[in-house]
């Protein structure tokens, strides 16, 4: 490929390139079934991938450490991607299914059970169906086929 020496590459072609490599929206999301295809594979085959978010409550901005794992046949947690997330508008599960519209995200039932000790819990259902505002002293129920986090910093 022959490039003229017209061409020059600065400030003013960096935006040129990165709308190139950007792409169209159908090969932006060719692109994103391509890097998620392993997990959807590791699905399909019976094993098991967790998504951990956090829920910054009380933020004006929405953030989230994004942690995607699989499980090894050893059912061992293998940390396969991870980074930082901006959203606004969006509820956990909403948030889970833009970066994943291909899931269907659900609790990990197994997960609470093994750890809602932690939290005096005797049943996790329970745990997730409440929350607590300790400043107010206000106890409410929550949507109980909703997706929660395991915890919320500063309650428990």
């Amino acid at each position: 490929m022959e490039i003229p020496k017209s061409n020059v590459f600065g400030e003013s072609s960096l935006n040129e390139l990165a709308v190139l490599f950007e792409g169209t929206p159908k090969q932006q999301r060719f692109r994103k079934l391509t890097i998620d295809e392993p997990l959807m594979r590791h699905i399909a085959d019976g094993g098991k991938v967790s998504l951990e978010l956090e829920e910054w409550v009380n933020k004006s901005l929405g953030r989230t450490p994004v942690e995607v794992y699989i499980y090894n046949q050893n059912g061992e947690e293998i940390l396969v991607r991870e980074w930082i997330q901006f959203y606004t508008g969006f509820s956990v599960r909403e948030l889970a299914i833009a970066l994943f519209p291909w899931c269907n995200p659900v609790v990990d039932e197994e997960f609470y059970e093994q750890n809602c000790d932690d939290y005096g819990e005797e049943d996790w259902r329970d745990a997730l169906s409440r929350a607590i505002d300790e400043d107010n002293g206000i106890f409410y129920q929550k949507d109980p086929d909703a997706v929660y986090p395991y915890a919320e910093g500063g309650v428990k």
